[in-house]
């Protein structure tokens, strides 16, 4: 019909979405953040890396796992006055979202990149006291 916003087939039915995030339940979802802090206290120990198609984020020894196609970067933020290192293992694959990492205020903060295939390219950049 002219004016219509949408358009109907022959029999009078609106045709499927094109979008499949459209209609709730019909498709996957777009990537989102994953957002994740330590609680005050005592160091943290921190680890990031893909294990088959899943991202793992490890904290003092508790593991979660999304699926890497769910996440569109990963942002850790630690607590204030206690050292927190993140080790970004790179054995299982290259990670290839952004990682932010704050590691709070104050105390020792450490970020650590390891393994991989010598081809990897890691850039970061930093800010505050160093």
């Amino acid at each position: 019909t002219q004016g219509s916003d949408t358009t109907q087939s022959s029999q009078g039915v609106d045709p499927p979405s094109s979008n499949p995030a459209a209609v709730p339940g019909s498709g996957p979802s777009p990537p989102t953040a994953w957002n994740a802090s330590t609680s005050a206290g005592s160091a943290h120990e921190l680890s990031l890396r893909v294990n088959g198609a899943n991202l793992e984020l490890t904290i003092d020894g508790t593991v979660t796992s999304r699926p890497l196609d769910s996440v569109s970067s990963v942002s850790i933020t630690g607590a204030a006055d206690v050292n927190d290192t993140l080790t970004v293992d790179l054995d299982g694959g290259a990670i290839a979202i952004p990682i932010f990492f704050d590691g709070g205020a104050a105390g020792y903060d450490t970020l650590n990149v390891v393994g991989g295939p010598s081809a990897d390219t890691v850039s970061s950049s930093a800010t505050g006291d160093m």
